[in-house]
């Protein structure tokens, strides 16, 4: 639906919108096993590196990573494909699967006892609760009143997006 010489995105959006969440599992799933055959190469060479991939919630891709969680994927573009080609090659180093225990004058230290030698840092530590930047703002009773954001509730519409978060008065909108 979103592609170069698709429909305007105005009406991809309508149509996208018309649909029940649910009802897109099938079509996320279809979709992310093709782009994922599409993409078999730079995968195994990222898993190789040690990058974690996954097809996300029930095989669907980004899709319901996006809406029950609000993130947890990374989707590469022209410009950000390059550094996932980078990592593929083994040109920029990953570390999953043990905690820091500190800097070193050359990188870093794991509590695995292993070092990565490093000269820029980027931790990737993944998304919070997205309630909490209200808890700073807000009294604590009226927090504990704050439904959850992102998610679907049992009809398929998204938890505490777009609406009143459970307080009057109180939304939230990204």
């Amino acid at each position: 639906i979103y592609s170069e010489g698709g429909l305007p995105t105005d009406i991809a959006d309508r149509l996208i919108a018309s649909f029940p969440h649910y009802f897109n599992v099938g079509m996320a799933q279809r979709s992310t096993k093709a782009i994922a055959e599409l993409d078999k190469d730079l995968l195994e060479a990222l898993r190789a590196q040690g990058f974690k991939v996954n097809s996300g919630i029930q095989g669907t891709g980004f899709l319901f990573l996006a809406l029950m969680k609000g993130g947890g994927f990374y989707l590469g573009s022209h410009l950000s494909g390059l550094h996932l080609r980078l990592i593929a090659d083994g040109k920029i180093k990953i570390k999953t699967g043990s905690s820091l225990e500190s800097f070193t004058k050359t990188g870093l230290k794991f509590e695995d006892g292993s070092e990565l030698p490093a000269d820029v840092v980027v931790f990737a530590t993944g998304l919070g609760d997205a309630r909490a930047p209200i808890r700073e703002v807000v009294d604590e009773e009226i927090f504990k009143r704050i439904n959850p954001i992102w998610g679907l509730n049992s009809e398929g519409e998204l938890n505490g997006m777009w609406r009143e978060l459970g307080v009057k008065g109180l939304w939230s909108m990204l």
